[in-house]
């Protein structure tokens, strides 16, 4: 007995199977290009951008360094350096300048002599009742903003006779007991003349103010 078996539908599912399985293979691979096209066209785009942005800080360069090259080729250049030489080389009011050293002294300092160079070196010598007051007013001259350098140059005692209150150096010994010592610090201090001049000027404007 024969038994006649009919295969033709299960081929049929099977070709389905594989075109729908060909189909979505297809559309995966597809849709990764168009992601793919996409992320590659966006990147394009950024470095475009960014080549853009800089050639434009290139250009704002050359042109800034032409600007500085024009102004410096200027006569407003040339004026204002030779203002500044101008005032670098200008010697300050003395008595200001006297004002303030007198003002960092300690209560018994006393100046003996002063001096004033146009390069803005001044010479000082001053008279103190010990060695801890010198010191203490070098440190004072040191930490003012007006002043670029404070150094001393030489530190000698001299004596005092206390019963004529007046200042001698002695050669004898007789009443030592009324005798004491003084000491004498030489200084040299270089002036920032350029604060100097601005503080010179800011009070003169402020005198004129009060005189209107």
């Amino acid at each position: 007995m024969l038994i006649d078996i009919n295969l033709l539908p299960e081929k049929k599912v099977k070709k389905r199977t594989s075109l729908y399985l060909i189909a979505g293979i297809l559309a995966a691979a597809i849709l990764f290009g168009i992601i793919l096209i996409f992320q590659v066209n966006s990147q394009k785009a950024h470095l475009k951008t960014l080549d853009a942005k800089l050639q434009e800080q290139k250009q704002i360069e050359i042109t800034m360094q032409k600007r500085i090259k024009t102004f410096e080729t200027s006569d407003s250049f040339q004026q204002l350096d030779q203002a500044v030489k101008w005032a670098e080389s200008y010697p300050v009011k003395t008595g200001p300048v006297l004002d303030k050293l007198t003002a960092l002294l300690p209560e018994r300092g006393f100046f003996n002599e002063f001096g004033y160079a146009e390069d803005g070196t001044v010479s000082l010598r001053v008279q103190f009742d010990s060695e801890s007051q010198a010191a203490y007013y070098l440190d004072r001259l040191k930490k003012a903003d007006w002043i670029s350098d404070a150094n001393i140059m030489k530190l000698s005692t001299s004596q005092i006779d206390d019963t004529n209150k007046g200042s001698a150096n002695l050669t004898a010994t007789a009443g030592a007991d009324n005798v004491l010592p003084r000491y004498i610090a030489s200084y040299e201090i270089k002036l920032n003349k350029s604060i100097i001049q601005s503080e010179s000027d800011e009070s003169s404007e402020v005198e004129g103010d009060e005189q209107n």
